[in-house]
């Protein structure tokens, strides 16, 4: 990675007014006011901490204060993220704040991408104007449901009137550049209250739609909730139609289904995800945030007495890292490459990773398309493998053949 290699930057704000049963994010709930003050006055402490630091992350801190004093450049940063959480939980002034200090440190590019996430019942007008004014050009809103029961066994507090109504107001607040997140695959959900759900878009007109088929996660209420049969999950051939069903309906739109559970307008993908996607370096901020720096990545304590003492003692929270190993590193790129629609290319490939280790993917790949059942599921054209619309749905199979274990020298030149 080098100095003038664009980042993202990720900024995690972990309260939220209620902790869902499905989700397994770092978040706290019940948290006053003044407290969710106090951490963002830490986390901007971070950003300054980080700006003074020299490779504490693995980044070449050129931009260092007393380096930027001889006319070093700052970091280019071509997206921020703002997640959580719910990240509309924190006053609004906690999140211009934060703003203005990672403007103050990072050279944020002119077309940069800045998303916070919120939720219907906190995305309130006079925060959402608040955003526009600190440069916040992006909202990701969690609707999740537009039906009123399955918005009760998520556990949301919001009801199915109030999503549609939030993306008129962040309209009116100024947002051209909206993205809301879906789920299906959820207990008591239907084939036809999906399809009511999507059909929302048509009101609602997002630039940008994320359609995530649920996961159990352990240690989730919820996972706990269908072991012991007090929720029951639609059946596999449901969720699949309901995949399939959010392909057509969204494609039928306009939006071009970029990667596994993403669609977008043209010109809308989201920049930050494609950093993760695409492997590209970004830095993070906050409790739990990782980073990454194209080899190693590193992660902050999810402890607030950690945090707060580890800022106040002028050091980053970094609790861990891992550097990948270059079978680590060809596996991301196989997975996060073949979750995109345009899908992954051989000779990038081998350009990164040696002669040998393309021609071994290449002959796997070949196996692939021999076999009946499993060639409906990929594609190889012009040098780039991808998944067809079928494949997508069961990725992890085709995937899992493409991959190599840590034991096995077979892709190592």
């Amino acid at each position: 990675m080098t100095d003038k290699e664009n980042r993202g930057i990720y900024i995690h704000i972990p309260f939220c007014e209620h902790w869902c049963n499905y989700c397994d994010f770092f978040t706290t709930g019940g948290f006053e006011q003044e407290k969710i003050v106090q951490y963002c006055s830490y986390l901007i402490k971070e950003v300054d901490i980080f700006a003074k630091s020299a490779d504490v992350r693995g980044v070449n801190h050129a931009s260092s204060h007393s380096d930027r004093s001889r006319g070093v450049e700052k970091f280019n940063v071509s997206s921020v993220y703002i997640g959580g959480g719910t990240p509309s939980y924190a006053p609004g002034k906690s999140i211009a704040d934060i703003m203005d200090k990672i403007h103050g440190e990072f050279n944020v590019l002119e077309n940069a991408e800045i998303t916070i996430e919120v939720n219907p019942t906190s995305a309130l007008q006079d925060k959402l104007i608040a955003y526009r004014e600190a440069g916040i050009n992006r909202l990701s809103i969690g609707i999740q449901s537009q039906n009123a029961g399955e918005l009760k066994t998520l556990e949301r507090n919001h009801s199915a009137e109030e999503g549609p109504e939030t993306v008129q107001t962040a309209r009116e607040a100024g947002f051209d550049n909206i993205s809301v997140d879906f789920m299906y695959g959820t207990p008591g959900q239907t084939l036809k209250s999906w399809e009511e759900t999507l059909d929302s878009v048509r009101i609602m007109e997002p630039e940008h739609v994320s359609a995530y088929t649920l996961m159990l996660e352990a240690g989730t209420r919820m996972t706990s909730q269908v072991q012991n049969g007090e929720l029951v999950l639609p059946v596999d051939d449901v969720t699949t139609d309901m995949f399939e069903i959010a392909c057509n309906r969204l494609g039928s739109l306009g939006y071009n289904h970029y990667e596994l559970s993403n669609y977008a307008k043209p010109g809308f993908e989201s920049k930050h995800n494609m950093h993760y996607w695409e492997r590209k370096p970004y830095i993070g901020f906050g409790m739990s945030s990782h980073a990454y720096d194209g080899t190693t990545r590193f992660w902050n304590t999810k402890s607030f007495s950690k945090y707060y003492e580890t800022i106040d003692n002028g050091e980053l929270p970094v609790e861990g890292k891992e550097n990948l190993s270059k079978i680590q590193q060809m596996n991301e790129v196989i997975m996060l490459g073949l979750r995109m629609r345009s899908g992954l290319s051989l000779s990038c490939f081998g350009e990164q990773f040696g002669r040998q280790p393309a021609e071994t993917l290449a002959g796997k790949v070949e196996s692939i398309l021999e076999e009946d059942r499993l060639s409906e599921l990929l594609l190889c054209e012009n040098d780039h493998i991808r998944l067809t619309a079928k494949g997508l749905f069961v990725s992890d199979e085709v995937i899992a053949k493409l991959m190599v274990q840590e034991d096995v020298s077979e892709y190592i030149d």
